[in-house]
């Protein structure tokens, strides 16, 4: 087992105050005075004042080179650095409402099946639901009447053209017959165009006049996009009315989300499109880098905030809506003559400080913060530029300070 030379001497200094507490109270001599202490012609007992050549002053360490890698201090010169400005924005994750879709049923009627749960994903055209639904069937039934007056019209027509080449018969006539002719095709598209928008493609209309009688009050509910089912207002046997507000279903396409900031008044004239931002999603999910896209033009009245928002891809679907997170908005650089990494600051008795080095010595000094960014921080005063200072490591320096504090405090007593 490896032992440093600091941890040795500490072991060493314990056993041999040990030894001696033990020793005064086995060794007391005539007088009831422990053996080793001197008197003075008087009587009096005499303390040595001098300490120990290797007894450190009190708010001062020393550590040896090999110490301080075993320790991982890490020592730098105080410089100019450059940070990165930002400014730190509360924000939630929401659907891309581009990517969102509402399903309901365009008829009335009773749901036969309900096939998609929340949860599940579908594919654009995949049925969701089936009803029952009599208004669907009078549509049907409407276009293939309507289909076949068009039939019996065309055929009347092409007719009344022959007669009319033939001289058989006349003018007006044939002219009645071209118009009814026109008047059932429009009616036909009319009808087309109804089962059109209530869901129906060219090929289920083409194949509709071969279609079982029993099938007519059959609609299927198809998913207009790819998605994940979010929501579902539909069970099986309820019945659908024109006028419901919530939808059978509600589709969104997760790959994509937005992120919506809340912009304070003061800041809105630092947010600015185009700027870079990082969002902290929170424990355990990271952080993203992104950019802000689009900055509201108007102050809601209520909370007195601007929106920014920026667009995430979300492949993986790991930025959920209704996540909370933190952005933090690049608003610029900023040069300043003395810049140490956040971890160089320790906090001591209640005021930040940096450790500077003297060859093997190093002693806290109390520094005055300003601006900071996530790595490093501007040091206003307290240290100068050449300075050596521990640019890590230091919260093992400040533990080494307040143990030698302690054992100062225990000889005192």
């Amino acid at each position: 087992m490896k032992i440093s030379v600091l941890k040795l001497s500490k072991l060493l200094v314990a056993i041999s105050l040990m030894f001696f507490y033990t020793a005064s109270l086995s060794g007391c001599g005539d007088g009831g005075s422990p053996q080793g202490v001197e008197r003075d012609h008087d009587g009096h007992e005499r303390h040595d004042d001098h300490h120990d050549e290797h007894e450190e002053d009190e708010g001062t360490i020393h550590l040896s080179s090999g110490e301080m890698n075993e320790f991982g201090v890490v020592i730098k010169t105080a410089g100019p650095g450059t940070l990165k400005l930002n400014i730190a924005l509360p924000g939630e994750i929401v659907l891309n409402p581009d990517k969102v879709a509402h399903v309901a049923p365009p008829v009335p009627g009773v749901a036969r099946e309900v096939r998609k749960s929340v949860g599940d994903k579908v594919s654009e055209g995949e049925p969701l639901a089936v009803l029952d639904s009599r208004e669907f069937a009078r549509g049907k039934a409407a276009f293939l009447a309507a289909l076949a007056k068009e039939g019996l019209a065309e055929s009347n027509s092409q007719r009344e053209a022959k007669l009319r080449e033939d001289a058989i018969t006349s003018e007006k006539s044939f002219l009645e017959a071209k118009q009814a002719f026109e008047e059932e095709r429009i009616a036909r598209q009319l009808a087309e165009r109804e089962l059109h928008a209530l869901g129906l493609n060219e090929r289920d209309v083409a194949t509709l006049a071969h279609q079982p009688e029993a099938e007519y009050t059959r609609y299927e509910l198809l998913a207009p996009i790819s998605g994940t089912v979010i929501e579902r207002h539909l069970v099986r046997g309820e019945v659908v009315k024109e006028d419901t507000e919530a939808p059978a279903f509600i589709i969104a396409d997760l790959t994509s989300v937005w992120v919506n900031l809340s912009v304070y008044t003061k800041d809105v004239g630092y947010v600015l499109p185009g700027a870079a931002v990082v969002i902290r999603l929170g424990e355990g999910l990271g952080n993203v880098e992104s950019r802000i896209g689009y900055i509201s033009p108007v102050i809601d009245e209520h909370t007195r905030t601007a929106t920014a928002r920026t667009v995430l891809a979300n492949p993986d679907g790991r930025f959920r809506p209704g996540l909370f997170v933190t952005a933090h908005v690049s608003v610029g650089d900023l040069r300043v003559p003395i810049a140490v990494p956040n971890s160089a600051i320790q906090m001591i008795d209640g005021k930040p400080s940096v450790f500077i080095q003297h060859d093997e010595n190093f002693e806290p000094v109390t520094v005055d913060l300003g601006q900071q960014d996530d790595t490093h921080t501007e040091i206003r005063s307290g240290l100068k530029a050449g300075d050596a200072y521990v640019a890590s490591g230091g919260f093992l320096l400040k533990s080494e300070m307040l143990k030698s504090e302690l054992e100062h405090a225990g000889h005192a007593h």
